[in-house]
């Protein structure tokens, strides 16, 4: 297997995940996602933020898997906060239980990549 994702593997949509028995929407990953993770997770060391998201991507982060999944939530009612959404969702496990897979399909990530990082989820458990 290789852990490398090819841009043909891409294919950016919206996608759907629970919270409770609630359903909630993400936009899919676009132009303005982009410029807004640069914005977001740009470091002194390393001015591409968009390099820094996908280091924190692979090391399964929950935290900026959060941060960007209430950026790209369609409806924030329920979540006027990114701390009210991230204490809905619970502890580091839960986030990435909720999040991984929706959240993976909004970048664009094909199934078989998405069940090549489920089986790497698993194997950190």
């Amino acid at each position: 297997m290789s852990n490398k994702i090819s841009i043909n593997d891409l294919n950016p949509r919206a996608s759907k995940f629970l919270i409770g028995n609630k359903t909630y929407e993400m936009k899919k990953f676009s132009l303005a996602a982009q410029v807004w993770a640069h914005d977001e997770f740009a470091t002194t060391e390393e001015k591409n933020g968009l390099n820094v998201l996908s280091e924190k991507l692979v090391e399964l982060d929950p935290s900026a898997i959060a941060k960007t999944c209430y950026f790209l939530l369609k409806d924030k009612s329920d979540f006027p906060t990114e701390e009210n959404f991230i204490n809905a969702l619970g502890d580091h496990y839960s986030v990435i239980k909720i999040l991984l897979e929706p959240f993976s399909r909004c970048l664009g990530v094909s199934q078989p990549s998405e069940d090549e990082t489920a089986h790497e989820v698993e194997l950190k458990k």
